[in-house]
């Protein structure tokens, strides 16, 4: 199963994410990555 997902919208979800946006793209890319690898999916970020 394949998955497309809005990353500004998802990340925007996080308390504190406008302080370090670079770091918040970070860390939201990195935690999708591990999801994707444990469940086995395929993920598109937009």
């Amino acid at each position: 199963m394949s998955y497309l997902i809005d990353g500004n919208n998802v990340m925007a979800q996080r308390v504190g994410w406008h302080r370090d946006k670079p770091a918040a793209r970070r860390r939201l890319m990195d935690e999708l990555a591990q999801f994707a690898q444990v469940k086995g999916l395929k993920l598109e970020v937009v």
